[in-house]
């Protein structure tokens, strides 16, 4: 819990900023922003804003192409979102690592973690967030080339974004079998 005149708040905000960055493509200005969240949370003694910067960190890291820095971010979120029994934040940590692990082209690590994220996901009822981890396990998939299981993937995320009506994640299914 975040108190009042503490830096947790000031940690959540700039994490928060670090992904308004990353959400516009300006991955540098998102790091630096993820980097100081990161700091001020671990000095104010907040582990879940802590998991959280770290998570980020790594997703943003793996958009820099830094992916082994990604892994290291990753795992560590991994690591103190399991302590802290937090589903949601183990959910993202394993699939950014996951994800870090494709880009490195080490799919059946990246095939595990994502199966795992989907199903973490599933299990806490997170409808949109399990449709992304779909997503991924398309793109992995289809770089394995294994198309079938691939659009598999890609048209459940594109019947679970439909219902949901999220209307640019559905165009990144319609577009992704197409590169």
């Amino acid at each position: 819990m975040l108190k009042l005149g503490s830096d947790g708040p000031l940690a959540e905000t700039l994490n928060n900023l670090a992904l308004v960055y990353f959400h516009r493509g300006e991955f540098d200005l998102a790091l630096d922003e993820v980097v100081e969240a990161l700091r001020t949370s671990q000095g104010a003694g907040y582990p879940r804003v802590v998991a959280n910067a770290l998570m980020n960190q790594g997703m943003i890291q793996q958009a820099l192409g830094a992916h082994n820095d990604s892994l290291a971010s990753a795992s560590h979120a991994l690591e103190m979102s399991r302590q802290l029994l937090d589903q949601r934040l183990v959910a993202e940590s394993t699939e950014t690592l996951g994800s870090a692990y494709r880009k490195l082209g080490e799919t059946s690590k990246a095939e595990v973690l994502l199966q795992q994220a989907l199903l973490e996901a599933e299990e806490s009822g997170q409808k949109y967030i399990a449709a992304i981890y779909r997503i991924s396990l398309g793109k992995l998939y289809c770089q394995q080339g294994s198309y079938l299981q691939a659009l598999e993937h890609l048209r459940l995320a594109d019947a679970q974004l439909t219902g949901l009506e999220s209307r640019r994640r559905m165009a990144e299914i319609r577009l992704y079998p197409a590169n």
